[in-house]
């Protein structure tokens, strides 16, 4: 992050210099990034702790549900200017773009999906099955073309998964995005964000999709996934990161597969003031703070647990000793602050 972006009150990775470079003692590494609108500038500030804390080389698989699945594709590119460039452009104007020429071709849509459609139940349903919705990603699809590089996601080392909600089988599908094509990464990963009802529903091999942590107002029951552990059970990862954006969300990991040790990242802070409100505020101070937060949190969380390895202590041990902290916020709540003020992750 450059200095225009806050980074002055970003802590510094130097307590962790110590770490011999090339040190890899979480040998396969997934990363699960969970879904969360704007809140998902979080994540970006995650990748960059990764990448001071020399552990890009070991993430084995990645996988992203809405705007997890984008960060999924951001991450791939393994530049910390870029993450720094893309989330610095995040606008109300880019991501909530409007279709001037939408409202009269909206209404023919409309005129004809009463006629000759599937009958619906309420004007919910009409509006997510159909192009009505007031914006478009028209933004999101400028950002993907203008930074990022299909090839390096075509052959990334690792793989890549996004998470969509198939609106016909009303259940979530997964998708792996290395080795597709340009059109097919941008088209899965807009899938993936399509939030029902602000976004029309996206279209692939003849099915369609909305977000893939949001059902559609019209599903009997909320079986989403916004957090998506799934496409990593055959990954025979050794430590899995969970990125969460809410302190709302749980994720059972008890019938995972394999021995994968479990690290659960929560904002130490909540990244909004009011639940859900959040997702959709693309204000500068906001995404600024989220990025803030999200190194601090994982140099904080993570760069203990290195050192902890490095001096021959139980990984067992270490986690356990975040995930008492963590139990200790969720438990009983934490005040949103602000970036300046410390994290409240400790050393061992």
């Amino acid at each position: 992050m450059s200095r225009g972006t806050g980074t002055d009150v970003v802590k510094s990775t130097a307590a962790w210099s110590v770490i011999p470079p090339g040190y890899a003692p979480l040998g396969r590494l997934g990363l699960v990034l969970s879904g969360g609108g704007a809140k998902g500038a979080y994540q970006a500030g995650v990748f960059r702790a990764l990448a001071d804390l020399d552990l890009m080389s070991q993430v084995a698989a990645v996988s992203g549900s809405s705007i997890g699945a984008l960060n999924a594709v951001l991450f791939a590119m393994e530049d910390k200017a870029l993450w720094d460039q893309v989330w610095g452009q995040v606008s109300y104007g880019r991501f909530l773009a409007r279709d001037e020429d939408a409202p009269k071709r909206k209404l023919m849509d409309l005129i004809r999906e009463l006629r000759d459609g599937e009958p619906v139940r309420n004007l919910g349903e009409l509006i997510a099955r159909s192009q009505l919705s007031p914006f478009s990603q028209t933004g999101i699809r400028q950002v993907l073309e203008e930074f990022i590089d299909f090839e390096k996601v075509r052959r990334f080392r690792a793989p890549l998964y996004a998470c969509a909600y198939d609106m016909e089988a009303m259940e979530p599908a997964y998708f792996r995005l290395n080795g597709r094509t340009r059109e097919e990464i941008i088209t899965l990963t807009l899938a993936s964000s399509a939030i029902p009802v602000v976004f029309p529903p996206v279209e692939f091999e003849g099915k369609t999709y909305c977000d893939g942590g949001i059902v559609p107002p019209y599903a009997p029951r909320d079986n989403s996934d916004k957090i998506p552990l799934r496409p990593l059970e055959k990954e025979s990862c050794d430590y899995i990161l969970i990125v969460y954006l809410s302190h709302d969300d749980r994720v059972d990991t008890s019938r995972f597969p394999g021995k994968a040790q479990f690290i659960h990242l929560y904002p130490s802070r909540p990244l909004e003031l009011v639940k859900g409100a959040g997702t959709l505020d693309l204000t500068r101070d906001s995404i600024v703070s989220h990025m803030i937060q999200g190194y601090n949190d994982a140099a904080g969380a993570l760069g203990p647990l290195l050192m902890g390895l490095l001096r021959g202590r139980a990984p067992q041990e270490l986690i356990l000793r975040h995930e008492e902290e963590n139990q200790r916020f969720l438990e009983h709540g934490a005040a949103p602050a602000e970036a300046e003020k410390p994290g409240r992750r400790s050393t061992p």
